[in-house]
């Protein structure tokens, strides 16, 4: 190893004082490389514009960088929920649908229509939109750098969250909405289930087709049915009132809840404080999910060792430098910058967010 990073890295006697990373070959090799990684990059866009990955990994990978964000904050950490997914698609694909960009739909739908139209009840409820991008850690920075969606990724009120991506037109040019829905959940599934369980019931006495001779005999009801009855009534009644908005912005709401559904709702809070991170995305789908950074990384290492490569070789007396290597390692330096620039600057425009 030593003699490789010798005979490749420092100039000495034995390479002439050029070494072998600086020699024409290599120059070419590594320019090469630097323009095969540039167009992989866009081909990484295109797949991920083009194709299912775009819903696949791009959701996932803002989970966990919105979970990231708020372990930094030491708040507890989100869990993905089904329900939230589905409202956040619902609203993405009404956004790419219809043409808007906004929280409030040209029909005059709030954000809080979509995690009604999901079937999920609330207690407190958050929205952020974005559209305009690949990669996404873009999203997650403008997200983190807006005060509005900050206090929504780091509100530790918030217990759920679901990601949504849809593509379609927006000020007639193509584009990616993005949708972050969180929540707290205002009552379990053991209350739905309640709900479908004591339900009224009513029981129909079966007809007879042929004529009693003796006096019919009399059942007496059965002793569940009051029962039944009464919790049902009570239950409908505290479960299905409608909350009272305590405080609403245009991507925040807080409602009032009983305090039965509070108790209920503790051990789902609870449960999801312990949380300390989900929906982990492998490496590979992570490059994926974020081109821009990946490619900048590349090249960032790339560069690095051509380098440190050109300062030993400028460090050397001056009557060993080899100017004309030393004019091709600057050459691969200023090369290697330009694709990284153009690759940023062109294919990554910025993100905007709502």
């Amino acid at each position: 190893m030593k003699r490789f990073v010798k005979k490749y890295f420092i100039p000495n006697e034995e390479n002439e004082y050029v070494p072998h990373i600086m020699r024409r070959a290599s120059i070419g090799a590594l320019s090469f490389l630097a323009l095969l990684i540039f167009f992989g990059g866009i081909l990484n866009v295109v797949v991920i514009k083009e194709t299912s990955l775009l819903s696949a990994v791009i959701p996932k990978s803002l989970v966990e960088l919105a979970n990231n964000n708020r372990l930094q904050n030491k708040v507890n950490t989100l869990s993905q929920s089904e329900p939230l997914v589905l409202a956040a698609q619902k609203k993405a694909d009404d956004m790419a649908a219809k043409g808007y960009f906004a929280h409030t739909s040209p029909d005059g739908k709030s954000p809080w229509h979509w995690f009604k139209e999901a079937g999920y009840d609330f207690q407190y409820a958050g929205e952020n939109l974005a559209i305009n991008f690949v990669d996404s850690v873009d999203v997650d920075s403008a997200w983190m750098n807006s005060p509005g969606h900050r206090l929504n990724i780091l509100n530790g009120k918030f217990t759920e969250v679901g990601i949504a991506t849809a593509k379609g037109y927006y000020n007639g040019r193509e584009t990616i909405f993005v949708v972050q829905m969180f929540g707290k959940p205002l009552r379990t599934s053991a209350t739905r289930f309640a709900k479908e369980v004591f339900k009224p019931q009513v029981v129909q006495a079966k007809t007879s087709t042929t004529t009693p001779t003796t006096t019919p005999k009399t059942f007496p009801k059965p002793a569940l049915k009051p029962l039944v009855a009464t919790t049902s009534t009570t239950t409908l009644q505290k479960t299905t009132k409608p909350p009272r908005v305590l405080g609403e912005t245009d991507t925040y709401i807080e409602a009032e809840v009983a305090l039965e559904d509070i108790v209920q709702g503790s051990e789902v809070a609870q449960g999801q404080e312990q949380i300390t991170q989900t929906n982990e995305v492998s490496f590979p789908l992570e490059m994926l999910a974020s081109p821009k950074k990946t490619i900048q990384i590349i090249y960032l290492v790339l560069g690095g060792f051509v380098l440190i490569a050109l300062m030993l070789m400028i460090g050397i007396e001056l009557r060993k430098q080899h100017p004309k290597y030393i004019g091709l390692g600057i050459s691969l330096l200023i090369l290697i910058s330009f694709l990284a620039f153009i690759f940023r600057a062109v294919l990554f425009p910025e993100v905007i967010v709502l």
